[in-house]
């Protein structure tokens, strides 16, 4: 859906996710850039790429390490997004209207529970030594959750 709202400025929602996340910033190294758009770099490699290509961000190295790739949004990039956003806007009342205000707080949050759950399979699989239960546990815990009592554990 947004795809298709956004095709008339030439970009994507991905592309117009990443224009957004360096608007606020002066620059961003790529890693931290993918962490917080939850990608993985060779997918934000490939559509960094694209939007270099077209002038809308550009790569430098790293000042202390040339390892490191810092990501900019251009003058191009912003008026880009500007020129974006009003679509942006169509796509994302069409989510609304079609899908109503609850049916969406719910599509949000099972997204938000996938993308946790997710990062979690990332630690578990990435983790050197494997990752322990109680760990797991921890994170699988909702940080609004209640925490029991310990008097009524032991109430009669």
């Amino acid at each position: 859906m947004y795809d298709e709202h956004l095709r008339p400025a030439g970009i994507t929602i991905g592309q117009y996710s990443i224009l957004a996340a360096l608007y606020y910033v002066q620059s961003m190294p790529l890693l931290k850039l993918a962490a917080r758009l939850e990608l993985d770099r060779t997918t934000l490699t490939r559509s960094v790429a694209r939007l270099d290509r077209d002038g809308l961000v550009s790569i430098e190295r790293g000042s202390n390490d040339n390892r490191v790739r810092a990501i900019s949004i251009t003058e191009a990039g912003v008026r880009k997004l500007v020129e974006s956003f009003p679509l942006w806007m169509m796509a994302k009342t069409e989510l609304q209207n079609a899908l109503g205000a609850r049916r969406l707080k719910d599509f949000r949050r099972t997204c938000t529970s996938l993308s946790m759950h997710s990062r979690i399979i990332a630690e578990v699989l990435t983790s050197p030594s494997g990752m322990n239960l109680r760990r797991v546990a921890d994170l699988l815990t909702p940080t609004d959750a209640p925490k029991a009592s310990r008097d009524s554990s032991t109430a009669n």
